[in-house]
């Protein structure tokens, strides 16, 4: 901007100063929020990193001690026998020889240990996948 006193500016020099000083202030504040943003992300990396140390030394007292250490379920191993939901899903439709109800699925599905409350879900992305059709409301069969 010019170097004229204040005083000696015009209204739409003043606005545009003022303007100016606005976006400088939003820019430091910017950055201040960003600064804190990475310390907290590092404070953050670092407590995790602690925390799996922490749970290492559990682990190897409770197996020094004779204890199994038990570890989350995989998903896979969660679904049953292996195999996910949706290729079991897909196994017992190319076996059925025809159209299969919802209920029926959910049924074998249950028989055979494996819980599926999301069945409706597996079987909409199976047949966007083009995996399978419903040739009638309820009922799936191998497209």
């Amino acid at each position: 901007m010019s170097s004229k006193p204040i005083d000696a500016l015009s209204s739409d020099e003043l606005y545009a100063l003022a303007e100016q000083r606005a976006i400088q202030e939003q820019e430091q504040a910017q950055a201040a929020r960003q600064g804190q943003i990475d310390e907290l992300r590092e404070r953050r990396r670092q407590m995790v990193d602690a925390h799996k140390k922490e749970l290492a030394a559990l682990d190897k007292e409770i197996k020094a001690l004779g204890g199994r250490v038990v570890r989350r379920k995989s998903r896979r191993a969660a679904a049953g026998g292996g195999g996910s939901v949706s290729e079991r899903v897909l196994e017992i439709l190319g076996g059925s020889g025809g159209p299969v109800a919802t209920s029926d699925l959910r049924a074998t599905l249950q028989g055979e240990g494996i819980e599926v409350r999301n069945l409706n879900q597996q079987l909409a992305y199976l047949k966007r996948k083009g995996r399978v059709v419903n040739p009638t409301r309820g009922t799936y069969a191998l497209a």
